[in-house]
């Protein structure tokens, strides 16, 4: 039986060895021994090799995530900074916006008051007038009829026919 040793160009025979001549057995025994010894190790040295080779390529494939984890993570957390911003910006514009509509009520309120309060006056004071010339009306009439002469009032020159 004729074995390729992997990674090398030497071939190795392993051979069933019968007791033909019995006088090389010996030394025919250990040249095969060396040259299986030679190709577990060649198998072994390949194999740490291959083991080495594919646990940096794993280790530099685990760095590479962790890079683009953090990447996202970081890309991630400034667009939810710049949402969390617009959001407090467009809250803060809604907030002025009706801060100012409260003030020009308020404004508008307060003109409405003293505008009532105006014409409060001039309601009460146009009540006194027309209380007072009842009032005086009241007096003139019930004068006239007690004797009193007619004309004498407020109202000069009219008379109270009743």
């Amino acid at each position: 039986m004729t074995m390729h040793v992997p990674g090398s160009d030497q071939r190795t025979d392993l051979r069933v060895v019968h007791n033909e001549d019995a006088g090389q057995a010996p030394e025919h025994a250990l040249g095969l021994l060396e040259n299986a010894r030679r190709v577990a190790d060649a198998t072994v040295a390949e194999a740490k090799d291959e083991a080495e080779r594919l646990l940096a390529a794993a280790r530099e494939r685990a760095a590479q995530l962790q890079r683009e984890a953090r990447e996202q993570g970081q890309k991630l957390r400034a667009d939810a900074e710049r949402e969390s911003a617009q959001a407090r910006h467009e809250a803060f514009g809604e907030a002025e916006r009706l801060v100012a509509d409260a003030k020009a009520q308020i404004s508008s309120l307060e003109g409405s008051v003293a505008h009532l309060r105006e014409e409060r006056d001039k309601a009460v004071a146009s009540t006194r007038v027309m209380r007072d010339r009842l009032s005086a009306a009241l007096e003139a009439h019930t004068s006239d009829g007690d004797g009193h002469q007619q004309g004498d009032g407020p109202y000069e020159g009219q008379h109270h026919q009743g």
